[in-house]
């Protein structure tokens, strides 16, 4: 007997469920209307329902062109972080991104190291002003390919341009498995 009774009422439960999962869709409202639920929109008509169902402008933008506060930069994950700071080095100042960023000169260079990031660059273009010196008078690079490779740099140079160079320098150096013999001198203008 206990089994019948147990069946009865599953069964019973399962036939009220029914009942109210098909009575949803087709109930009345408040309103008195039968169907789907309306929102504003729903009742504008022509013009403006366009004007305002129609896609908005797309505003693209880099997070690498501007320097962003503090608080969003430590939002960012370790990787962007690099990326930024990577970016920011060849557009703005090391001393504006640390007044944005609002760090002291130890601070800011414990998160180069941390990154791996080289501590010394020559700033980029939007970085410094247009200088008010000359180009170097006795500008002269000269390449040996006949006996190796041979390099030999002359000239008078501001340290950006001297250390831009030094880099592409390195840069080609860089995979080479061959041992150099090197003679670097470099001494400050006493004119200027």
């Amino acid at each position: 007997m206990f089994v019948d009774d147990a069946k009865r009422i599953f069964l019973q439960d399962v036939k009220d469920k029914k009942r109210i999962a098909v009575g949803v869709h087709s109930r009345k409202g408040v309103r008195g209307y039968v169907g789907k639920m309306h929102t504003p929109v729903d009742f504008l008509k022509g013009k403006a329902k366009r004007e305002y169902t129609k896609g908005g402008e797309v505003i693209v933008y880099n997070m690498f062109d501007k320097l962003m506060p503090k608080e969003e930069f430590d939002k960012l994950d370790d990787e962007q972080k690099k990326e930024c700071l990577l970016r920011w080095r060849d557009r703005y100042s090391t001393k504006q991104i640390m007044e944005t960023l609002n760090l002291k000169s130890y601070q800011f260079y414990r998160l180069m190291d941390k990154f791996n990031i080289p501590r010394y660059h020559g700033g980029g273009p939007l970085a410094t002003k247009t200088s008010t010196t000359s180009t170097p008078q006795t500008d002269e690079v000269k390449t040996n390919l006949s006996n190796g490779f041979n390099i030999s740099l002359h000239g008078k140079y501001s340290a950006e341009k001297l250390i831009k160079r030094l880099l592409s320098i390195s840069s080609i150096l860089e995979g080479e498995s061959s041992n150099f013999k090197v003679n670097i001198t470099i001494s400050e203008d006493e004119e200027k």
